[in-house]
């Protein structure tokens, strides 16, 4: 799925475990970071001058992108990947880099590195439930244009979308009027500035809490389910699910894009 995905348009891996040590900053305060890309792609816009990138983190579980995840400061990795990835571009850290070109972050996801064992009719049936559930997994970013969203950054990453209408590349489908329905994995490049402010501000302030000792049972549950369910820990733990405060800030993906826009709003 992985070189199906590069195949499939114009975008060509420049960078494989690339390290990175990026400072974030927020409210006057700084936190370092550092970490490793899994993959980062690059595909160039001459016209515009532009270095559309794309990152990738390759999962070998059933691990899957969500929003109300990052709200809630549990998977916030792939989005400092993404920040990191476009910091790197502008300070030329990254093959490839031009000085005269704008890095613009077009896609980040996750992708699935399993070896599934699919139920289907035919090995023919198989392959494509293999290749619809493989699609990588995260959100493509698009441009805010006078009559609705520039779709082009989709048309880069599969060249048959504008045929096809779906894509089996990308989690990404066209309606009739060549728009991506309501089930794609599609945000606004501003949608996305925000929730890179969100997970900068959330770094700064998890930082600040392991400074200054914050060591408090505050599990995070999401709908019926929490990390307790699977701790090893659970017979010696003094946290009673009854009585003691639960960590969970959003529980749909509208909910979470709520809180995310009004948390960066608050420090404007």
């Amino acid at each position: 799925s992985v070189r199906k995905s590069i195949c499939a348009g114009e975008y060509t891996a420049i960078a494989f475990e690339q390290k990175f040590r990026i400072t974030v900053r927020w409210d006057n305060s700084a936190a370092v970071v550092d970490g490793k890309i899994d993959r980062i792609d690059l595909a160039e816009n001459p016209e515009k001058k532009v270095a559309e990138l794309r990152v990738a983190d390759y999962k070998t579980g059933r691990k899957n992108f969500s929003v109300v995840s990052i709200c809630n400061r549990q998977d916030m990795q792939l989005i400092m990947y993404a920040a990191a990835a476009v910091e790197m571009y502008k300070s030329g850290d990254i093959k490839y880099a031009k000085k005269d070109y704008e890095p613009k972050m077009r896609a980040i996801m996750y992708n699935h590195m399993r070896d599934d064992i699919f139920s289907a009719e035919s090995f023919a049936a198989a392959e494509k439930k293999r290749d619809s559930e493989s699609r990588p997994d995260g959100l493509i970013l698009l441009d805010s244009v006078s009559d609705g969203l520039d779709i082009s950054p989709i048309c880069r990453m599969d060249s048959d979308i504008a045929e096809t209408k779906e894509s089996d590349i990308i989690r990404v489908k066209l309606k009739k009027d060549g728009t991506p329905d309501s089930r794609s994995q599609i945000a606004t490049t501003d949608a996305f500035g925000k929730l890179i402010d969100y997970v900068k501000k959330s770094v700064i302030e998890i930082d600040r809490e392991i400074y200054d000792g914050v060591i408090k049972i505050y599990p995070l549950c999401e709908g019926k389910s929490k990390v307790c369910d699977w701790c090893e820990f659970e017979e010696i733990c003094l946290y009673n699910d009854r009585f003691d405060q639960q960590n969970t800030l959003a529980s749909t993906e509208d909910e979470a894009w709520n809180i995310i826009e009004r948390a960066v709003k608050e420090d404007e």
